[in-house]
């Protein structure tokens, strides 16, 4: 998987690494299309708790694919107080910051459906460009002190009915003519860059996104 390859490089880098899901004693965040409020809430911030409980750290550092990379923004997003969040950097590997236009097709409704856990899809309704979440999270976001970082890919994928599939749902993924149809297949380049700081790579919205990540750290 996307983490298998990580976990190892990042280990030999010297970090102790956890996965959310074996911290929670479950595969992932669940519902893994659930309500991304309630995933940040009720299961990130939890697993941030108790990793911090079993290092004795006051901060941790995370890396973020796709969607999660919401999850832990609005665990940001929503922190008040005068002590900093608990997280040191946040790298976040095609997260939809703006949204994905395909997120509104049919063809996202149907994996939804077929893949989702939460009947109602309620994480692909919010990750529609302009949604209500969308714009909670965006409208006056600081960093509150935490580290951003994010790495877009910019390729379609390499199997030839996948692409297909992409520009059926979305035409516009396959003539991109500027950052805002650049795409990964699923997320525009523009949605993944944060605040104009953004690694970007020939790649799918796909594991290989974690391989360009720990690349970097060599």
């Amino acid at each position: 998987s996307i983490w298998d390859g990580m976990e190892n490089k990042l280990e030999s880098e010297g970090y102790t690494v956890f996965r959310v899901g074996e911290v929670l004693g479950q595969t992932g965040m669940k519902p893994n299309n659930g309500d991304i409020t309630f995933l940040s809430e009720q299961q990130f911030t939890p697993a941030i708790k108790k990793v911090k409980q079993k290092t004795g750290d006051q901060k941790v550092d995370v890396v973020a694919h796709s969607m999660g990379g919401l999850a832990a923004r609005w665990k940001i997003h929503m922190h008040t107080g005068l002590v900093e969040p608990d997280i040191g950097s946040l790298i976040m590997l095609g997260t939809p910051n703006e949204g994905a236009p395909i997120a509104k097709g049919p063809i996202a409704h149907f994996v939804g459906y077929l893949m989702g856990d939460d009947g109602a899809d309620t994480a692909r309704l919010q990750m529609i460009p302009g949604s209500e979440f969308l714009t909670t999270l965006n409208t006056n976001y600081t960093t509150k002190g935490v580290n951003h970082y994010s790495i877009a890919g910019t390729s379609l994928p390499w199997y030839l009915e996948k692409a297909f599939a992409i520009c059926l749902a979305e035409p516009n993924y396959c003539f991109p003519i500027n950052n805002h149809t650049i795409t990964d297949s699923i997320v525009p380049r523009a949605s993944v860059d944060f605040a104009g700081a953004c690694v970007e790579e020939n790649i799918p919205h796909s594991d290989i996104l974690g391989e360009t990540f720990y690349t970097y750290l060599s």
